[in-house]
């Protein structure tokens, strides 16, 4: 992972500071002040973004659902409600099957 994401809670730049310390380039953030100070693992472990991967695959998963069910190709959009109400099915499913 050469590239840094972007700050996890506001957006900005990623900013490296001497010694490999990574932190928000935004001086408001909360993010700020903390960060990451190993430079052996600082990149990966500011990359690392559980829930954002996790989301992302199930949005995956559901694009594949929508690709075989032959219905017109989408692109990604900020209106994700439509996915959220198919997650909110497959979770209720798995939830009951438990």
């Amino acid at each position: 992972m050469d590239k840094l994401k972007s700050c996890p809670y506001c957006g900005h730049e990623a900013k490296v500071r001497p010694r490999g310390h990574i932190t928000c380039g935004n001086r408001f953030c909360i993010n700020r002040q903390s960060g990451y100070d190993y430079p052996m693992w600082a990149k990966d472990d500011w990359n690392t973004r559980p829930i954002e991967d996790r989301l992302n695959a199930l949005l995956d998963e559901l694009e594949a659902e929508v690709s075989m069910s032959g219905m017109v190709h989408y692109e990604r959009s900020l209106d994700v409600t439509p996915f959220l109400d198919r997650l909110d099915e497959i979770l209720a499913k798995r939830k009951g099957g438990e």
